[in-house]
């Protein structure tokens, strides 16, 4: 499975296998990361629009086809859907990188939802990818932010949306975990801070292995045991198993200052 995940990964195959991975859960709530979403009667831009859905809306992916479309330079397969619209359950299609990877909602009913924003080519034959962050509330977006960090559709992250964890001025915390099943695949978190207004890009963590190099970081929020108000505490290792003498560990905090980290002394 892991060999097959890492073809289609590299490869961008157009066809996925009947067994092969699901890149969102099936069965499961997703919620729409595009706006007027176009919900299609077969898997196919051309195909007859059955539905419009706004950003934000929850549909249930019960199919992952193996029908596969690019654009923006990311391939994603088509999902059908199910979805209610003036209180009527319906089903169709919908593109699969118009549903956002994963998504928190906070007790304020904001939507925060991740997804792969656009895809690269690069000479060397590999695609860079970014990230895009959206949040939403009763189908109005509010924010967005895309970096220049991120993997493509055809990928495994779990988010996390927390409150302010004892950051000053910030109302939620928006986390994504990136787990790959390969060598050398990306697998470090990125945190996201809602202030009320906007939502920014605050650190990325240092973490990932290519056997036997590896890379461990951990971090201490303000409300954690051992944490300081407004602080992050960061111990970082880094090494190489073929060698236990590379070791090397780094312990530092970061001050938050209302639009940034900045390193504390």
């Amino acid at each position: 499975m892991k060999f097959l995940y890492l073809l289609l990964s590299l490869a961008g195959a157009t066809q996925l296998a009947a067994d092969g991975p699901e890149y969102l859960a099936i069965g499961k709530p997703h919620r729409l990361i595009g706006d007027k979403v176009r919900v299609r009667a077969k898997p196919d831009t051309k195909a007859e629009t059955i539905a419009e859905l706004a950003i934000g809306t929850e549909v249930n992916p019960t199919e992952q086809t193996t029908v596969m479309y690019k654009r923006d330079g990311i391939e994603a397969p088509w999902y059908k859907v199910k979805f209610t619209k003036g209180g009527k359950s319906t089903e169709g299609f919908v593109w699969g990188n118009l549903i956002a990877k994963g998504f928190g909602v906070s007790a304020e009913g904001l939507v925060f939802m991740y997804g792969t924003g656009h895809g690269k080519q690069e000479a060397d034959g590999y695609t860079n990818f970014t990230t895009q962050i959206r949040v939403a509330k009763d189908g109005k977006e509010l924010a967005r932010l895309e970096i220049k960090e991120g993997v493509g559709f055809q990928s495994q992250e779990k988010v996390v949306l927390a409150g302010s964890r004892g950051f000053a001025g910030i109302k939620n915390i928006f986390s994504v975990a990136f787990v790959q099943e390969y060598c050398a695949g990306k697998g470090n978190t990125m945190f996201f801070f809602w202030d009320g207004q906007q939502i920014h890009h605050v650190h990325s963590s240092v973490d990932g292995a290519d056997a036997p190099v590896y890379a461990i970081e951990t971090q201490t929020f303000p409300d954690q045991k051992g944490g300081k108000a407004d602080h992050l505490y960061i111990v970082r290792e880094n090494g190489d198993h073929d060698n236990p003498k590379s070791k090397k560990i780094e312990k530092f905090w970061l001050k938050w200052n209302g639009k940034k980290f900045i390193k504390a002394s």
